[in-house]
């Protein structure tokens, strides 16, 4: 529905546009179409002598070309009393064009509006109608002269022929309706009315509609082919091809001064017809120089020399051959031809042969026939057609790579508004942007998590140094990354599955852990499904149990162990197939620099054959205006399992790096020894002293130098298959260079490489992006991307830290690490064990040997108190015996009395 509209309708509001605002500027091109248009309308005035002139009949044609409808007579006689000023009613060059430019053929309004409204509104406006109406019929707003209509725009009035009349008015306001109408002029109902059929992308118009929107559409054919391609796609119509359609003239012709000049040349045509008295058929015949039933270009620009077209040109001829030929093949068939000069023939009068009286039949039967005009031109022709066709394609190409840069343009936002949604899904976002600051930053790997509201977040697990932007793709959590695209098929798989590290699958066993023991009872039942006859037992627990539970718990195991969801995971691509992953704005290479070093985690089957190639990584956008085999890979792997930047037989300059090669010492020569187990010993001296002797000759002759050693590989550090490999690219596109490390240590160094190829845009081709051939497959289970050319240490520790987080690798270097630890634990406590006892010993020794003197001290103490002992009672012994002399001596002289001698 449209909605015709006036917020107010006295004069001063709702008028005509004047001549001075309604004037065009023209542009060289609309007035150099303007000039050959005048030049070709001015057929009547030429042939009165009157050059670059129009005369009454050339204007009425003018007028008609312009507007699409016949002027009446009252409307010349404005016309050349307006803007005339010679003698007779003739119009100059400068006089068309101000009629042209004046808007007195095209009145529009000032303050009238159409606006497409849904239905919901239209009904809404109307249900307002009505109720105002019953209020105040006079007036919808108050105090306010707003006049309203509804209109349905698809369909025109009935009867009405032409352009459309803005559609059948639907209901209107008292002072509009459909009798008395709106007053709209025709031309301005006519715009709304097929710009909204546009609108609607309807491709099917009349030649007066088409005409209509080419003066009303403004901006170049490109951007109503836009306008009009992104409205189809949002109303999710049909795809049909407007090159196949009436809709064509509007995509092709550039505007109304165009349009204008295709129209006077068909008038021409039709006029220079007329005066030699010729049919359309008969002048057709006498054009067809080869009677092929199509006018070749050379054939038409023949035509047009013969009919005598004023200042023709090869260029003009080309316009008029494009104008007409509406499949694109290059040449005007019949239907082309009367089709283009349809618009000139009057409609409403009969042409001679349709009249077919007598009079005409015997004209016809006496004309003479007319001698075939010859063509001219063709090389000139051909050459401007071939420009034309070189500039549409390169148009076409430029258009096409406006549409991928604007589509991209847009899927880059729609990628970052995902990837900040997924950042609060469980996991995190992946691929995962962190910025790592100035300085050495170890970030969390990735069994470490940050605990969020909503859950947890992985992080990468790479260490840089420096303000580095880092994106992780991960493939290890059985979910692909963001905008992840393949073509062929991918699958994920655990990662140790097909390894050794894939443990094989335990048989079943009781509640208690015990092993059964295969063994029939068809009498019992089966301690899980409760059925009879079992096939195994536990005779610890005197359980049993039938073969279906038993081989069930086996495949549920299986099926288990390879379950990529309960797992950690790796995406294995078979052959041919390959993946596309985007990069986020805040990742990938360096703004200013555009540096950048890409890290996989890679595992392939086998490498390439000799002579063959594998693509790994491509970081450029695919050309569009290349053929599918001529894409190229950035990086390669070559049968050697050397990784380059480009194919070795393309001439790039590739220069492998040779590992140190570890060539151990010469072993000794072997000394051959004899003894005889079997004879006596002093056969045996014998044969020993020989066999010496026999020995000692080949060592003195042996040379000083040692025999070389053959070192296992070439010596350059290489792709092995079936084993995992960090490949770390680092990448310098503005010096073409690109240096390849293989878990840290560098492989090679691809010099001389064009720049376009190794800047990284916001998408990345892994495993493939040139020719089938070379895509081969592989696992991966990482790519990081960081935001610099690393180099050395730097690479060597993104390598470590990416292999200690793969589970078949830093894991079983951690387990490694706790069976070493656990042995030098162990080590250092026998040692501290023998130590302490040592000191145990030493201590009890010295001990011992304190005790030991200590008793010979003592020892000697004793004998040394013994003997003085001795001594002692031999003193008191003798002092007892003087004592006792004395005493007698005493009791001899005095008795002493008994209390002294009892105290004695």
């Amino acid at each position: 529905m449209v909605l015709e509209f006036a917020p107010s309708t006295t004069a001063d509001d709702l008028r005509l546009r004047t001549q001075e605002e309604e004037q065009v500027q023209l542009t060289e091109t609309q007035r150099n179409a303007l000039r050959k248009a005048h030049m070709l309308l001015g057929f009547h005035a030429s042939s009165e002598g009157n050059l670059n002139y129009l005369a009454r009949e050339d204007l009425r044609h003018a007028v008609h070309a312009f507007t699409d409808e016949k002027p009446s007579e009252q409307v010349l006689d404005n016309i050349i009393a307006r803007f005339s000023k010679e003698k007779g009613g003739y119009l100059n060059f400068d006089e068309f064009t101000a009629l042209l430019t004046s808007g007195l053929l095209h009145p529009q309004h000032v303050g009238r509006y159409y606006v497409a409204v849904s239905l919901a509104e239209a009904e809404t406006i109307r249900r307002i109608l009505h109720i105002r109406k019953r209020k105040d019929p006079n007036h919808i707003i108050p105090k306010q002269s707003t006049e309203v209509a509804l209109r349905y725009s698809p369909m025109a009035t009935p009867g009405l022929v032409g352009a459309g009349d803005g559609g059948v008015i639907f209901d209107a306001s008292t002072k509009w309706n459909a009798v008395t109408g709106t007053g709209a002029t025709p031309f301005e109902a006519a715009v709304a009315h097929n710009s909204f059929r546009f609108f609607d992308c309807d491709m099917h118009f009349s030649l007066p509609a088409l005409n209509v929107l080419v003066r009303s559409l403004r901006g170049s054919t490109r951007d109503r082919e836009r306008f009009f391609f992104s409205t189809v796609g949002c109303r999710r119509r049909m795809e049909r091809k407007w090159q196949e359609t009436p809709l064509a003239k509007v995509f092709t012709v550039p505007d109304e001064w165009a349009a204008l000049k295709q129209q006077a040349q068909a008038v021409f045509i039709i006029e220079a017809l007329k005066a030699r008295n010729l049919t359309l058929w008969e002048a057709f015949s006498a054009f067809d120089y080869d009677n092929n039933g199509i006018l070749a270009p050379s054939e038409f620009y023949g035509a047009l020399r013969w009919l005598g077209v004023p200042n023709l040109t090869a260029e003009d001829v080309v316009d008029f051959i494009e104008a007409a030929d509406t499949n694109n093949d290059g040449m005007v068939d019949y239907k082309e031809y009367m089709d283009m000069l349809s618009f000139a023939e009057d409609p409403t009068e009969e042409s001679a042969e349709e009249k077919g009286n007598d009079a005409t039949d015997a004209a016809a039967e006496n004309r003479v026939p007319i001698a075939k005009v010859e063509p001219f031109g063709a090389e000139v022709l051909r050459e401007i057609m071939v420009q034309r066709r070189q500039a549409e394609q390169a148009r076409i190409r430029e258009e096409r790579q406006r549409k991928q840069a604007y589509h991209d343009a847009l899927d880059v936002k729609v990628f970052e508004e995902e990837l900040e949604a997924s950042r609060l899904r469980k996991g995190g976002a992946n691929p995962a942007v962190i910025t790592l600051p100035e300085g050495p930053r170890v970030t969390k790997t990735a069994t470490e998590t940050v605990e969020a509201a909503d859950g947890a977040e992985l992080v990468p697990t790479v260490t840089t140094k420096g303000d580095i932007c880092v994106t992780d793709f991960r493939f290890s959590t059985n979910q692909h990354p963001l905008r992840f695209i393949a073509t062929g098929k991918s699958t994920f798989y655990p990662i140790n599955f097909g390894t050794a590290a894939d443990p094989p699958v335990k048989p079943m066993r009781c509640a208690k852990k015990h092993v059964l023991s295969e063994y029939s009872y068809y009498w019992m039942d089966c301690e899980r499904c409760h059925k009879k006859s079992t096939n195994w037992c536990c005779w610890s627990c005197y359980k049993f149990f039938c073969s279906t539970c038993y081989d069930g718990e086996k495949r549920s195991k299986e099926l288990d162990r390879r379950d990529p969801s309960k797992h950690p995971t790796f995406l294995r691509c078979l052959n041919a197939c390959s993946f596309s992953l985007q990069v986020p704005l805040a990742g990938g290479a360096c703004p200013t620099t555009g540096k950048y070093t890409l890290s996989l985690e890679l595992r392939f089957d086998k490498l390439p054959l000799k002579g063959n190639m594998q693509s790994l990584l491509r970081f450029s956008l695919p050309d569009l205006n290349q053929a599918r085999k001529l894409h190229r890979t950035s990086v390669y792997l070559n049968a050697d399992g050397i990784v380059v930047g480009r194919p070795l037989e393309s001439g790039g300059g590739v220069d492998p790096v040779p590992e140190p090669v570890y060539v151990p010492p010469p072993k000794p020569a072997p000394v051959e020894t004899a003894a005889a187990e079997s004879k006596t010993a002093e056969e045996g001296a014998t044969e020993a002293t020989e066999s010496t002797e026999a020995t000692a000759e080949p060592v003195a002759e042996a040379p000083e130098v040692p025999k070389k050693v053959k070192p296992v590989g070439s010596g350059i550090v290489k792709v092995r298959p079936q084993r995992w490999v960090v490949v770390s690219i680092s990448v310098n596109p503005a010096e073409g260079t690109l240096s390849a490390y293989l878990d840290g240590k560098l492989c090679s160094v691809s010099t001389d490489l064009d720049p376009s190829d190794l800047r990284l845009h916001h998408k990345v081709v892994v495993l493939g992006g040139g020719k089938q051939a070379h895509m081969r497959g592989g696992d991966i289970r990482r790519m990081v991307i960081h935001s610099d050319a690393l180099q050395g240490p730097d690479v060597m520790d993104v390598y470590l830290r990416l292999a200690n987080d793969h589970p078949g690798i830093g894991g079983r270097a951690v387990r490694i690490q706790a069976v070493y630890r656990g042995y030098m634990m162990r080590k250092r406590r026998d040692e501290e064990i023998a130590r302490n006892k040592a000191e145990f010993d030493r201590e009890n020794a010295e001990e011992e040997a304190v005790e030991e003197k200590k008793e010979e001290v003592e020892g000697e103490t004793k004998e040394e108190g013994k003997e003085g002992e001795s001594a002692q009672v031999a003193a008191g012994e003798g002092e007892d015996a003087v004592a006792e002399g004395s005493s007698a001596e005493a009791k001899e002289e005095v008795e002493d009395p008994p209390v002294v001698a009892a105290v004695a």
